[in-house]
């Protein structure tokens, strides 16, 4: 006989309910579980973990109503996962119910309807109890995203993440505080490992000389204005700090950084996102302060580009670069890597003749890199420059992707030391395929290994290749 399902162990089917959440529909499968039978609901609401994530914005994805429901069911001991968007804006300057009367006759009752609506979502009333329950539930909370925004905070509103409370369990912090106000963050998350700040840079560093965040992984700061002073303490108050990430950030330079900073867990990781090229520099110049030197630099699209690129060399520390040892072209969006590792990848919007040029003369990239990993390639100023230093001397490697109406005008350059090659996506009796293939068998004398991934059958490949390019008589060809 088939067992009934009522008849599982409820640990187990907890444990089923656990699996059905999505984090884009919060409550909605909670909920589902919990209307499908008398047993299912006692199930569901005994069960901690599925009402342990907690959202709310003032645009009705969550009603305050809501908040003290699922808190009930988290237990004190359950780990919290917060994501509060809290907004409390005067849109006249009075209370809500002065407010409420300067809607007068002459407004239009949808419009007076929609007003009302808008301003009793966003009063002191409906949102500050919604963040005051929250911060009782802070010494529980492992993952914390909060928004704070508007014209209506008071400072004592937001006292308790501005005076260096202890928050010893959050593991995930990211903090937007965008309201109009000088109020900023000021926290001790001892075991926090990724960190994003919006709008507002929190303070590292406690009145007692202790970092708030040492055990900092991954930070992202966005959408707000730095001295490059600051940056350094970052760097030197979170020793375990491997990736960060500047979105929208503008650097303002600061000229008496002498000191070395002290020895980190691992070199850095430095991704920049719409910065500047002056910031940029600002940033990479810290590196000559590292005792591990910055492991990593990408750079995508560069606010104004030209003054980004008449800097490029120093931006990316290029010099600190040894051989390079492996080249990626994804149309402007060029990748290089030496023979330690180090990486710098960089988006080239604009001066692309110049920007080879460079990378011909100063790093002599066509005849060192033994590897180049061609996606989308530039068709004019990659393959001109590979043919003006006599080709991709260097290579030993090459990979190509196959995509539609792509020319690969770098297989026609000279490829001498060229020994394997793998190509993604290719067809039989594809026309981007037949290119390729028709270039390097004339262009790439000692290729042994041509190596199809995603590929047709490998036999049919295989006998397709060497009955259209005699020359390939010999190459060994495998698909994955």
């Amino acid at each position: 006989m088939c067992a009934k399902i009522t008849d599982l162990p409820t640990e187990l089917l907890a444990s089923i309910m656990l699996r059905t959440l999505d984090q884009t529909n919060w409550l909605r499968p909670q909920l589902a579980c919990s209307h499908v039978c008398r047993h299912w609901r006692a199930v569901a609401l005994k069960a901690p973990g599925l009402w342990s994530r907690l959202v709310y914005t003032n645009s009705g994805k969550g009603k305050p109503e809501v908040i003290n429901f699922v808190l009930e069911r988290t237990g004190p001991a359950v780990p919290l996962r917060m994501e509060l968007s809290l907004s409390i804006v005067s849109f006249f300057g009075y209370p809500p119910e002065m407010e409420f009367e300067m809607l007068d006759a002459t407004v239009p009752p949808a419009i007076a309807a929609q007003l009302q609506r808008e301003i009793s979502e966003n009063s002191r009333e409906v949102v500050l109890p919604v963040l005051q329950r929250a911060i009782l539930e802070l010494g529980r909370t492992e993952w914390l995203d909060l928004v704070i925004t508007g014209n209506g905070w008071y400072e004592e509103d937001l006292q308790h993440f501005t005076i260096g409370h202890e928050l010893h369990t959050l593991r995930h912090i990211e903090l937007e505080f965008s309201h109009d106000g000088p109020a900023r963050p000021n926290l001790h998350c001892p075991e926090a490992r990724v960190a994003l700040f919006k709008t507002t840079l929190p303070y590292f560093l406690s009145t007692t000389s202790q970092p708030h965040f040492p055990q900092l992984e991954e930070l992202t700061l966005s959408a707000m204005s730095i001295a490059a002073r600051d940056m350094r303490d970052i760097f030197n108050l979170t020793p375990q700090l491997r990736q960060l990430k500047l979105d929208n950030i503008t650097i303002r330079p600061h000229h008496e950084l002498t000191a070395l900073l002290p020895p980190r867990h691992a070199p850095p990781r430095i991704w920049f996102e719409r910065v500047d090229g002056e910031s940029t520099l600002a940033i990479v110049q810290l590196d000559s302060f590292m005792s591990a030197g910055i492991v990593d630099v990408a750079v995508r699209n560069p606010v104004r580009s030209w003054n980004y690129f008449s800097t490029l060399y120093d931006v990316l520390a290029l010099e600190r670069l040894g051989r390079v040892k492996c080249v990626s072209v994804d149309g402007l969006c060029i990748t290089l890597w030496d023979d330690a590792g180090q990486r710098r990848c960089f988006d080239v919007p604009t001066h692309v003749e110049a920007l080879w040029k460079m990378l011909a003369e100063r790093l002599h990239v066509f005849e060192m890199a033994e590897e180049w990993e061609i996606q989308s390639e530039d068709p004019k100023w990659c393959s001109a420059f590979a043919a003006g230093n006599g080709g991709f001397i260097g290579a030993e490697r090459a990979i190509f992707y196959v995509a539609p109406r792509a020319g690969f005008p770098a297989a026609q350059c000279f490829w001498p030391s060229l020994r394997q090659v793998r190509v993604f996506n290719g067809k039989v009796l594809d026309r981007s395929l037949h290119a390729l293939m028709n270039g390097l068998q004339k262009t790439a004398p000692h290729l042994a290994l041509v190596i199809i991934d995603r590929g047709q059958d490998p036999l049919q490949m295989q006998s397709w290749l060497r009955v259209t390019f005699p020359v390939l008589q010999n190459v060994v060809v495998q698909t994955t």
